[in-house]
Formats: C-alpha cells, structure tokens, sequence
C-alpha cells in the first residue's frame, strides 16, 4: 500500500514537474526570419541574432502582417537584445510591449522605424549606437517612460511624434552637424520635459514641436531662427523666454502659455504671426535689442485691430 502510494506521489510530482516545464517553454520560440533568428526565454529576454533588418511579413495584397510571430508573448518580454549585424527593427516590432524594461541595440543599427517601441511605458531609457547613420521614424519611441534621451551625432533624422506622449521624459539632448528642424509634434505632450539642448544644427521648431511640455524658462540658441505654427503652444508653465536670433513666429506660436511673463527679442525678427501670443495675458516685459528694427516687425492682423 505504501509503496503504491509512494509510486502515485511519484507520478503526480513527475507530471507536475512535466506542467511546468511545458509552461516555460510556451512562451518560448525560435524562427528564422530571412538571416534572422530569434529566441524568447522563460526570463523574458528576447534576443536576435543575424544580418539584415527585423521586418515586418507581407501578405499576398501587399500589405504589412503587424502582428509579428512574438507578439502574442509581448507580455512576457522584459529585456531586447539586438545582436551585430541586425542594422533595423521594423514597424511596430515591439509595440505595446508593456513589461520592457531594458533594449540593447547593436553599432550595426540604423533604422528605428515607426512605432517601433511605441507605448513600452516600462522602458525608461536607452543606449543609441554611434557609429553608423541612425534614422528613428515617427512615434519610434512614443509613450515611452524614457527619463532622458541622448541623440548622438550619428542621428541624420527625428521622425514626427517620435518622443510625443513621453511622459517622464525631463532632459533631452540633440545631435550637432547633423537634422536641421525639430519635426512637428516630436516631443508635444511631454509634460516633465524642462531641459533640452538643441545642439549646433537645429535651425527650426516645427509646428507643435514642443507642444505642451514642462519648460519654465527657455532661452533659444542663435542658431534657431523659425518657429513654426503651435511650436510652443500650451506650454503652460513658461514664464519667460529669449528668442535669441529668432526670425520669424508663425502663427499661434505661444498660444496659451497663460504663465509667460517676459519675452526677449532678438534684432532678426521681422514677422509674427497671427495670434502668435494668443491667451498669453500675463506678459509685462518685452526686452528688444533693437528698437528700430522692432519698428519694422510686420505682425499679421494688426490692421485688423481697431
């Protein structure tokens, strides 16, 4: 009797053990993918290996499969490792993977395309390679909860809402001798975003560009000299801000920055836009460097005033 019981145990810890092996495993997978492979582990590390980029399939219409084959385990995945050789990660490759927390890139990336990393609201920050041109497409990073982001030289472009809805981001520093413009909505609604250094190359804000971050004070290198439609709207903590060698402010600029006190004109301004300080009724200091060139500012709808 015993020993029939001792076997039953014995049975019933084996097929135990056997569940949770299964179970491990399930989320585990490997494929190869062109001249990529890649291998989900039972810790949640995802790691591919191999040449070329991480694509999106194709169907027979032509149009992109999203859904890639460890999307269904995007849950599970808390760590990426890209291996040498891979040089992209492709649309929405890891899209809502909500428990990342930490993505290795290798040198031979350049491309981080749409939507990529797009509400991994875990991952708070990332290491981008330096050596070859890099390319990050729009909302690459978007929804993110990257604390700071480093774009280094190697960056040739910032894709549209590339760091929009980035939450906690506070710092971020752009690349020299490189993009030339912040592209519309880039990091709008990054509402922690206080610190940004725009590097030597940027000479425009976009419309929406810095839409409704956290800035209290901004002071505009000489090197930018456009300021788009809403570049600056809504940022409802700035309080002053030096528009430096600033040119032209289109439309809606600053639109209700109802907090901004003080505004510092540089001698190469020459036109605002409608509305540009629109809901901005607390300023009192406007500090002009030039009081003869201000003469000549064109503002638009000025005649319409009576």
């Amino acid at each position: 009797m015993k020993k029939a019981l001792l076997l039953l145990l014995t049975i019933v810890l084996m097929i135990g053990l056997l569940a949770l092996t299964v179970s491990a495993a399930e989320y585990s997978g490997q494929r190869s993918e062109g001249n990529i492979t890649w291998v989900l582990d039972d810790e949640g590390t995802i790691t591919f290996t191999g040449t070329g980029e991480i694509e999106e399939r194709f169907g027979s219409d032509g149009y992109a499969w999203i859904q890639y084959e460890w999307t269904p385990y995007r849950d599970q995945i808390r760590r990426v490792v890209i291996g040498e050789g891979i040089t992209g990660v492709g649309d929405d490759a890891f899209y809502e993977c909500k428990n990342l927390t930490e993505v290795v890139l290798p040198e031979s990336m350049m491309f981080i395309r749409d939507n990529a990393f797009y509400r991994c609201n875990n991952l708070k920050s990332i290491d981008l390679p330096t050596t070859n041109s890099l390319y990050i497409n729009e909302y690459a990073f978007a929804g993110t909860g990257l604390t700071e982001i480093y774009l280094p030289d190697n960056v040739k472009d910032v894709g549209k809402y590339a760091f929009t809805q980035c939450k906690s981001l506070t710092k971020a520093r752009l690349s020299n001798n490189q993009f030339e413009m912040l592209r519309e909505h880039v990091f709008s609604n990054c509402t922690a975003l206080t610190e940004i250094d725009f590097g030597t190359s940027v000479n425009r804000l976009n419309a929406y560009a810095l839409y409704n971050t956290g800035f209290t004070e901004l002071v505009l290198p000489d090197t930018i000299v456009f300021l788009d439609d809403y570049a600056l709207s809504h940022c409802e903590n700035l309080t002053t801000v030096d528009l430096g060698r600033v040119g032209s402010i289109r439309k809606y600029t600053f639109l209700s920055c109802s907090k901004l006190e003080s505004v510092t004109v540089g001698p190469e301004l020459f036109s605002i836009g409608w509305n540009a300080f629109k809901g901005c009724e607390r300023i009192r200091d406007v500090y002009i460097s030039d009081m003869t060139k201000w003469c000549l500012v064109e503002v638009e709808g000025l005649e319409s005033i009576p």
